[in-house]
């Protein structure tokens, strides 16, 4: 009788883990992935991202605003980058 039960109770288990599956959003896998450094991220040029990178490479970008002077772009860890509109860094500081 035991081993009744826990057959009946194993193929219910195996039965609704595949019904979850099937519940699956087929449409989720095409959703593409958010990447925060991909090229020319909110138009920033390449020397601005590398910059960015090479500076803080564990940071990613949550901001950029568009100045008189040029971009100001904040990180992840709380620094503010400035450059002008040619990408030539201005220069840095601590978000307050």
């Amino acid at each position: 009788m035991k081993k009744i039960l826990i057959l009946g109770v194993t193929l219910v288990a195996i039965a609704s883990a595949n019904i979850t599956q099937q519940n699956i959003n087929p449409y989720q896998e095409n959703i593409p992935q958010h990447y925060p450094y991909t090229q020319n991220y909110y138009g920033l040029s390449k020397p601005i991202m590398d910059k960015i990178q090479n500076s803080f490479p564990g940071a990613f970008i949550v901001d950029v605003d568009w100045e008189e002077y040029g971009y100001e772009v904040k990180l992840s860890n709380n620094m503010e980058m400035f450059f002008d509109r040619n990408g030539n860094f201005l220069g840095q500081k601590w978000d307050d």
